[in-house]
């Protein structure tokens, strides 16, 4: 096989198992024909400034992230590089459009293949640059209170359970309701005002299993859960986002566990209808029980440490002295049902390591990990 040689084999998988041949034109088959085909050009393609200047694939270079070596992902495409197990001297790149359930494979050489690993990596780091370029603000500016015709009131241990009267309702209660309210939405919107803004609609919304589950959170912690210093809170969003955006995931929640509080968040990927993607963190704290502070960014880096979400409340800030600001944090991430929790496996070995600090022993223990 010369050096400029691209063998085309398509392998289309469907819920019916259908196999599509290429030369076929067929509605679902088009936009990853497409796409291969500026791929091709792209392999082709020796001069970057040429190559940028043709705008190839625009949907794939929009929101190109690179989630691991060897893969790379948008909300539309993903693309993987392997090892051809036919021509062992090849590489395979594997393209998956992930609406129809539709792969394609090209094979090729190794300069060709690493030639396009070096395209993609280049428009990544443009994109990153731009986005430094035309959102250089603080990440306090981009924050915002969610909207309640109420005042923000702090009813943590205010009410309590139904079941059980003697038993107040704390914040471990109420951040797992609210990881849990989040999954069940289809877009991961929680009513805070019906269901957070008084000790009746709490009572009503939250039952005393919550407090069994929490303990079986810590307990048995899910895949994905890890200790990490809350600097590094963006970091690890950042390590989510992306697993999401490679299994077409568009939301999904995760418990923040400190040495004396729990609060939540949840995280949502949303498209534009010119195909954008904006990264959503929503986050939860107990303490001001009837709002959620909001950010949202076109790329999931720019979420910065766990403090930048706390209150500005002279007591919120006097808390995070003590508590959040060069300490640990427990994430123990929640999914949606039908979602396997398979797409977090290996995760942990991406984040942060804990830092050399009593709290990160503290949870490490109270979590039962390892790490």
């Amino acid at each position: 096989m010369s050096q400029n040689d691209i063998i085309i084999r398509t392998h289309y998988k469907s819920p019916h198992r259908l196999h599509i041949d290429s030369d076929i034109p067929t509605p679902s088959s088009e936009p990853i024909n497409k796409f291969a085909r500026q791929l091709i050009t792209l392999l082709d393609t020796s001069d970057l400034s040429s190559m940028l200047s043709y705008c190839v694939i625009q949907e794939f270079i929009a929101n190109c992230r690179k989630i691991s070596q060897n893969c790379y992902s948008t909300a539309l495409f993903t693309i993987n590089f392997a090892t051809s197990p036919i021509h062992a001297e090849n590489i395979l790149i594997t393209l998956h459009y992930k609406k129809d359930f539709i792969s394609l494979l090209l094979e090729t050489t190794p300069i060709k293949a690493n030639h396009l690993r070096s395209i993609l990596d280049y428009i990544e780091q443009e994109q990153l640059t731009a986005e430094d370029r035309n959102h250089c603000m603080k990440l306090s500016k981009k924050i915002h209170r969610e909207k309640t015709i109420h005042p923000t009131v702090n009813l943590n241990g205010s009410a309590c359970f139904l079941q059980s009267p003697s038993d107040a309702i704390f914040c471990r209660h109420l951040s797992l309701q609210y990881a849990l309210d989040s999954l069940r939405n289809g877009k991961g919107k929680v009513n805070l005002i019906k269901h957070y803004s008084s000790v009746e609609s709490i009572q009503q919304h939250i039952p005393l299993v919550r407090d069994a589950e929490f303990r079986a959170l810590l307990r048995h912690p899910p895949a994905g859960s890890r200790v990490i210093a809350s600097k590094d809170f963006g970091f690890a969003l950042d390590i989510f986002f992306c697993r999401m955006m490679a299994n077409n995931v568009s939301h999904m929640s995760a418990i923040l566990y400190i040495d004396n509080h729990t609060l939540s968040v949840r995280l949502r990927i949303k498209q534009s209808v010119y195909g954008q993607l904006n990264y959503v963190v929503s986050f939860y704290d107990p303490n001001d029980t009837n709002v959620a502070v909001r950010g949202t960014h076109r790329t999931a880096r720019r979420f910065l440490s766990l403090d930048k979400f706390i209150s500005s409340a002279p007591d919120a800030q006097t808390w995070a002295d003590r508590y959040v600001r060069n300490c640990a944090i427990a994430i123990l991430p929640l999914l949606p049902e039908g979602v396997p929790v398979a797409i977090l496996a290996g995760i942990t070995t991406r984040m942060p390591f804990a830092p050399i600090h009593p709290s990160a022993m503290l949870l490490i223990m109270a979590t039962g990990q390892t790490q």
